[in-house]
């Protein structure tokens, strides 16, 4: 886990909001509360991100062009001396993990000299330091501390060293919440899905052909310290792609659909520019047209869709996907 593992799928959050992930296989919203979590060192790291430290020092002396060092050590060692080592948190329950089951996301973290990815000083918030004595571990993981303010060059930690995510014990760092069938998703605002971004901290597990893509990578700020330190999380989330809810569809066929719908006894319910939903008794079907893509990778449109959100009133995937075959065929 070095930084062949960077991402350009970065995700912002706005102060005192969470990064939430719009689970379309479940019909779920899951937020975790970023700023209100520190990452932890476990002290045991301590000699190896020194010595990888004077490695990094050692390495920019030999740059040929001139660095100013004695500013560079000044700032390394102010560095060294922020690194939040602790090993006296008690562990609680893994509240991120448990969030997504049966989900099941890989975290990883970066502790950094400077921003990671393409983000900015200012998109990581200043947040109070959680007090020691009432907080816990809710997240082990693997990680890396990364000594980025010339070149690129960081200390991957062992996994017996892993890094820790604490957070307030009186704090809930996590939690989940249906999705309501007949408002839409943020994809009508901006494409934050499958090597997308978002300003506002919201991930759609859609990809740019309006499918379930196999998984997603997402890059989050945590907090920093001063100008001296960057906490980044990371998340690689699998996803099951055999009975999706959701088919795309060209935009010549809208027609189609919408007379596909009326014969299987569903009505309009509520329509937008670019987004409609259809019932029939306890069946929802969403509609999405002509949505922003992500222009870097040629896709400035993403493709029409259809989303089963609930089928007779309920989220269970395979009775969605079934849904959709009832109407679209298979």
């Amino acid at each position: 886990m070095t930084y062949p593992f960077q991402t350009d799928n970065v995700f912002y959050v706005p102060p005192q909001k969470p990064f939430c992930v719009y689970d379309l296989l479940g019909w779920r919203r899951i937020e975790l509360c970023v700023q209100s979590t520190r990452l932890r060192l476990d002290p045991s790291a301590g000699p190896a991100v020194r010595q990888r430290a004077a490695q990094a020092l050692k390495l920019a002396r030999s740059l040929p062009q001139p660095i100013d060092m004695p500013s560079q050590e000044a700032r390394m060692n102010e560095f060294l001396g922020q690194l939040p080592f602790s090993d006296s948190l008690p562990h609680s329950s893994p509240e991120f993990e448990k969030a997504f089951f049966p989900l099941r996301p890989t975290f990883w973290a970066r502790l950094s000299q400077q921003p990671m990815e393409s983000f900015f000083h200012e998109d990581y918030e200043e947040t109070p330091l959680p007090d020691d004595s009432q907080s816990s571990t809710i997240l082990t993981c693997m990680g890396a501390v990364a000594f980025n303010a010339i070149g690129q060059d960081e200390c991957e930690l062992p996994s017996a060293q892993p890094l820790r995510l604490s957070a307030p014990s009186h704090t809930r760092p996590a939690r989940v919440l249906p999705l309501d069938p007949f408002e839409p998703l943020p994809l009508v605002r901006e494409y934050c899905g499958c090597l997308g971004s978002s300003n506002q901290g919201e991930l759609v597990t859609i990809d740019l052909r309006g499918q379930i893509p196999e998984a997603c990578l997402a890059a989050v700020p945590i907090r920093r310290t001063g100008l001296v330190s960057y906490e980044t999380l990371y998340m690689h989330l699998p996803l099951e792609t055999e009975t999706p809810p959701t088919r795309p569809f060209r935009r010549s066929q809208s027609r189609e659909l919408a007379k596909a719908l009326r014969a299987k006894g569903f009505q309009p319910e509520r329509r937008m520019r670019r987004f409609s939903t259809w019932t029939r008794g306890g069946d929802v079907i969403q509609v999405y047209r002509d949505l922003p893509g992500k222009e870097s990778e040629s896709v400035p449109v993403l493709p029409s869709f259809c989303l089963a959100a609930l089928a007779d009133g309920s989220p269970n995937r395979a009775a969605r996907h079934a849904l959709l075959n009832e109407i679209l065929g298979k």
